[in-house]
């Protein structure tokens, strides 16, 4: 038999949503919430039964919030004893009849106690994620019977028949490497165009004016005949 024991004022206090819900709406409300997820993965696993201890007050005829409801067993401590005391002497005795004993507690005293007494050692984050995610529900594999198989058959046939069949181009073969191929033509050279405004821009020399300027100047020249060197020119040239 697998026994879980639960350090309730703990778990409540370090379970961030059982925190928030005993700030907001009192210790009552979030010992509820927290037994009530207890007692619903307890009764999901079968196998397992759950205790939730607390420290508790002096009452002649037990603490009203006792409970033994299915698998889940809930119970406060009389002073002077403590919840630790409890849980530790109940692990004790519960290893010691053979069962599988799991403390979940976020104190390392309490911890070291219950490993010492035979127990496994559960942090209340890890806990609280197991009992509070969704259980996996394979889905059921459908199972068709022999008319429905004909049917579906028939209606599969039908539709390909009305299906038209998909024209397919041929391939091009494919090029021969040895095969001569045709050198392709040269292609026409042009000058390039100059658009009117380049013209007329980058116009070109008259030569025909330049050449008439330098014969009529030759001209000038051999009328005056050989020219005679001045005195400056002649100091200048070594006479």
């Amino acid at each position: 038999m697998r026994l879980t024991i639960i350090d309730g004022h703990n778990f409540i206090l370090t379970v961030e949503s059982l925190a928030e819900r005993l700030a907001f709406e009192g210790k009552r409300a979030s010992r509820e919430e927290a037994e009530e997820l207890v007692l619903q993965w307890a009764r999901r696993s079968e196998e397992t039964s759950a205790s939730i201890i607390y420290d508790g007050g002096k009452f002649p005829e037990g603490h009203p919030g006792n409970r033994d409801e299915g698998p889940l067993r809930v119970r406060f401590s009389d002073p002077p004893a403590e919840a630790d005391d409890i849980i530790a002497y109940e692990a004790k005795e519960a290893a010691e009849r053979g069962d599988e004993v799991t403390v979940v507690t976020a104190d390392k005293d309490l911890a070291k106690k219950a490993k010492k007494a035979g127990a496994k050692i559960v942090s209340t984050e890890d806990f609280y994620f197991e009992i509070t995610r969704k259980p996996f529900h394979p889905e059921k594999e459908e199972h068709f019977t022999d008319e429905q198989i004909a049917e579906l058959e028939t209606a599969m046939l039908t539709r390909v028949d009305e299906e038209e069949p998909e024209s397919f181009d041929e391939p091009e073969p494919e090029p021969d490497e040895h095969e001569e191929r045709p050198l392709p033509e040269p292609k026409e050279r042009r000058a390039p165009v100059l658009a009117p405004e380049a013209q007329a821009v980058h116009p070109r020399p008259n030569r025909e004016a330049r050449r008439a300027r330098y014969q009529e100047k030759m001209q000038r020249r051999a009328a005056r005949g050989p020219a005679n060197p001045t005195k400056s020119k002649k100091k200048k040239r070594g006479f």
